[in-house]
């Protein structure tokens, strides 16, 4: 069975048990927490439910309605239940849209797809809002060569977009194109990212985000960053 719940929505009336404590002895007087811990959740109410063991039941194949977790997110999946991001997040609730509309298609069995389908788009509706600002930048950023690319989209972008004339992409591409010195604690990662971002101006800009096998060592690959504000970057860079 897989269930999906978001805790964070408002009126939803979720909550958590008291946090237990294994019992103490002679020898050991600390109290340690117990690891697992009660939760509660509003569904049926709000959450949706893949029918995944009635399928099974019935014969059918459930190819088509598996929802598989993402190679990046397993380890937050590798416990029974665990918070995400809402990075994660947004990645699991498109999946299970998509597997929602398989079972709603499918019709074999009963329920209210189409108002689970408007819970979930609510759902995700809200997850990329709490993701900030141009939530592409800090990936961007990582595949530059900034290995704390996402650290530095949460702790500089993200409040930058609470300050008024001030655009949050516009201060990255100053930093990539050199006019802008970065924070001095991400500033030699962003050097490196700014020398590779550097590397795609040499490319003709009738080539860029087209195949150019004719250039072997440059194998383009386009990038998309779109921000709140309707800023949209797209960029072709060579792959590492």
């Amino acid at each position: 069975m897989l269930t999906v719940a978001h805790s964070r929505r408002s009126g939803q009336s979720c909550g958590s048990g008291p946090q237990l404590y294994f019992g103490t002895s002679p020898n050991y007087q600390d109290e340690y927490p117990v690891w697992s811990r009660r939760i509660t959740q509003a569904y049926p109410d709000q959450g949706v439910r893949i029918p995944y063991q009635e399928y099974l039941r019935a014969g059918h194949s459930t190819d088509d309605i598996i929802c598989r977790v993402p190679r990046n997110a397993m380890l937050p999946f590798s416990y029974g239940g665990e918070h995400v991001s809402d990075d994660i997040a947004v990645a699991i609730l498109e999946r299970v849209i998509q597997s929602v509309k398989k079972v709603a298609a499918d019709g074999y069995i009963v329920g209210d797809w189409e108002e689970r389908l408007a819970w979930l788009n609510d759902v995700l509706a809200e997850v990329w809002h709490g993701r900030g600002p141009f939530p592409g930048a800090g990936s961007v950023l990582q595949y530059l060569g900034c290995s704390s690319g996402t650290s530095f989209q949460r702790t500089m972008l993200a409040p930058m977009m609470k300050e008024a004339n001030k655009n949050p992409w516009d201060y990255v591409t100053s930093i990539l194109e050199g006019t802008t010195m970065g924070p001095k604690h991400y500033r030699a990662e962003l050097v490196k990212a700014s020398e590779r971002w550097n590397i795609s101006n040499a490319v003709p800009a009738d080539q860029l985000g087209q195949s150019t096998t004719h250039e072997p060592p440059h194998r383009l690959r386009h990038l998309h960053v779109s921000g709140s504000r309707g800023s949209r970057l797209n960029r072709s860079l060579p792959e590492p």
